[in-house]
């Protein structure tokens, strides 16, 4: 796997942060979460979404892109549970 550097001044990276910036309190703790979930930080989809909820002021737009690369690992393990 090939680690590459974001370029946060990228005009798609710079719409990307002005996106999360413009989501509602409830939405960016579901996105922070989802990126959580997906990088297995946290064992259930509960645990990372109370972890959000704790901390989700405390964090910026650019955080949580930068977990932009788990959304859909977290979105799949999630679905993956619903299903069940």
């Amino acid at each position: 796997m090939v680690k590459t550097k974001t370029d946060i001044n990228s005009p798609p990276y710079r719409r990307l942060v002005a996106a999360i910036d413009k989501l509602s309190d409830e939405e960016r703790i579901d996105l922070l979460a989802l990126g959580w979930f997906g990088a297995g930080l946290f064992p259930s989809w509960r645990r990372s979404i109370e972890h959000a909820e704790k901390t989700f002021a405390h964090w910026d737009p650019h955080y949580a892109a930068g977990y932009g690369r788990h959304w859909q690992a977290g979105y799949t393990r999630v679905t993956a549970k619903q299903a069940k």
